[in-house]
């Protein structure tokens, strides 16, 4: 029952044609754009002062470029997802075929979260041929090692901003709200958690980047990988229980 739920989801999600082919776009758009930047950088830097555009560099500033989108495709594309039967009317009609409120809802993050990373995937392969195919101007080539940490931590960006999102959304019940809420919590609240590391650096931990950087795998992120495991968990499993509740109140 559940894959036939999941498939039922993800097909709800790709019908609405123009989010997710619009987000695929603008992915495609921010690599193109970022290795423009570095093509004009490197133009324009003085003799002796090359630029790498592709390489390994090329591609870390473009899969930088690709994580900020891929948190707002999943804020947009998850919290349409929580709010869309509710927002139609409809979940009580799919409640009426007999199959439990809590295993609609229960495909609904995991539906959504898997369109995301699907609609990302032409930018990853257009971020690696580039990287591939421009000059490295004397800096590192790239790593195969380094394009599994990267696309490793895009895939869970997308699982856990997305399951926040859809949490968002099924508990506004509205998309618009949704969306708005979610991409304030993604690109202003996280980063004001983040900035409490300036305080205490045990707090900085608990915001979702932090905790996905450190879970990514490179020798940069600082932090135990237990502790990062808890608080992603914690982000997206703690409103995902509140608005399963608040689904299953809604329909009695």
């Amino acid at each position: 029952m559940i894959p036939t739920l999941f498939r039922v989801e993800v097909e709800k999600v790709v019908g609405r044609r123009i989010v997710w082919i619009t987000s695929a776009v603008i992915a495609l758009a921010m690599v193109a754009a970022s290795y423009g930047i570095l093509a004009i950088a490197d133009a324009t830097a003085d003799s002796g002062d090359a630029v790498a555009i592709g390489g390994g560099d090329g591609f870390g500033a473009a899969v930088a470029a690709l994580y900020f989108t891929v948190v707002v495709i999943a804020a947009v594309i998850g919290a349409r997802a929580g709010a869309y039967d509710q927002e139609k009317g409809l979940f009580r009609y799919w409640a009426m075929t007999g199959v439990p409120r809590l295993s609609l809802f229960s495909v609904r993050a995991p539906a959504a979260a898997t369109v995301v990373f699907v609609t990302a995937i032409p930018a990853i392969v257009l971020a690696i041929v580039l990287a591939l195919a421009l000059p490295t101007n004397g800096g590192p080539d790239l790593s195969w090692g380094d394009v599994g940490q990267d696309v490793w931590w895009l895939l869970l960006a997308a699982v856990f901003w997305t399951a926040l999102s859809v949490a968002i959304g099924s508990l506004l019940g509205g998309s618009g709200g949704a969306i708005a809420i979610s991409l304030v919590v993604a690109l202003l609240g996280d980063q004001l958690v983040a900035l409490l590391g300036l305080i205490n650096e045990s707090l900085g931990a608990i915001a979702l980047s932090n905790a996905l950087s450190v879970l990514r795998g490179t020798d940069s992120a600082e932090g135990p990988v237990w502790i990062a495991i808890v608080v992603a968990l914690a982000w997206a499993l703690i409103p995902l229980a509140a608005a399963a509740a608040r689904v299953r109140r809604a329909e009695v």
